[in-house]
């Protein structure tokens, strides 16, 4: 796992998607049916953390893959946010966050992006995460964060830089998916040719082991908004603002 803060020269990556097409059906009793991305901490959407975050780590070209009220979204958020420019890939039928990556990246050309889940936060060097996947000759790179209890989420056991295993439900403390990934060209050209998909289930657990998904380790301030209870406790973290 990769924890290095050595400072590396290279490319800058400036393409990234962010999968903020779903319902949160969870999250309803809080924020009523507004779609998930456009839910509100401190007055503000989510959605513009995360993009105020990729501006100010030189990623300009962000592409939001929507389709749960795409066009509420796309009023709300519009096509700039600072130097960012936004481009929206709506989806005809639910794809799954796999099904929405590969629609989404694909017409994009070849080029190495980062993507986002929409409804979760985490502090890292997305430039110096490129860099050290680049180096290394990963595929697919994969940030990940420690917590108390990864029962919600996909675990990770990691051998050295790789990650070997990704299992959900794992209960007590340990690394997780953050949510945060770097695909390579040859990774999102193979994603597979279906409508519908998950990421994590479909993919990137069949990936892991090998040397198929480097996990990346230097990460701080994970948030997740996915239940209401995270919800209102994001509401007073400072870490918003």
């Amino acid at each position: 796992m990769l924890d290095s803060n050595t400072d590396l020269a290279g490319n800058c990556y400036r393409r990234a998607v962010i999968l903020t097409g779903g319902l949160g059906r969870r999250l309803r009793s809080v924020i009523g049916d507004q779609p998930k991305g456009l839910a509100l901490v401190k007055g503000r959407p989510i959605l513009s953390y995360l993009l105020a975050n990729l501006g100010a780590q030189g990623v300009l070209d962000v592409i939001l893959a929507v389709d749960y009220q795409a066009d509420r979204v796309i009023d709300t958020i519009g096509t700039r946010a600072g130097d960012v420019r936004i481009r929206y890939s709506v989806e005809d039928e639910p794809r799954g966050t796999g099904g929405a990556l590969r629609q989404a990246a694909l017409p994009v050309g070849d080029e190495s992006m980062f993507v986002l889940n929409g409804d979760t936060y985490v502090e890292l060097d997305l430039q110096h995460f490129g860099r050290m996947c680049d180096r290394a000759g990963a595929p697919i790179g994969m940030a990940l964060t420690p917590v108390a209890d990864g029962s919600r989420y996909h675990a990770a056991q990691c051998d050295g830089k790789w990650v070997r295993s990704l299992s959900p439900g794992h209960s007590g403390p340990g690394y997780i998916n953050s949510g945060v990934y770097w695909m390579s060209p040859a990774a999102l050209r193979a994603l597979p040719d279906r409508a519908a998909f998950s990421l994590e289930n479909d993919f990137l657990t069949a990936r892991a082991g090998g040397n198929g998904v480097l996990g990346y380790l230097s990460t701080s301030n994970f948030i997740d908004i996915g239940t209401p209870e995270d919800y209102r406790r994001a509401q007073h973290d400072d870490r918003f603002r």
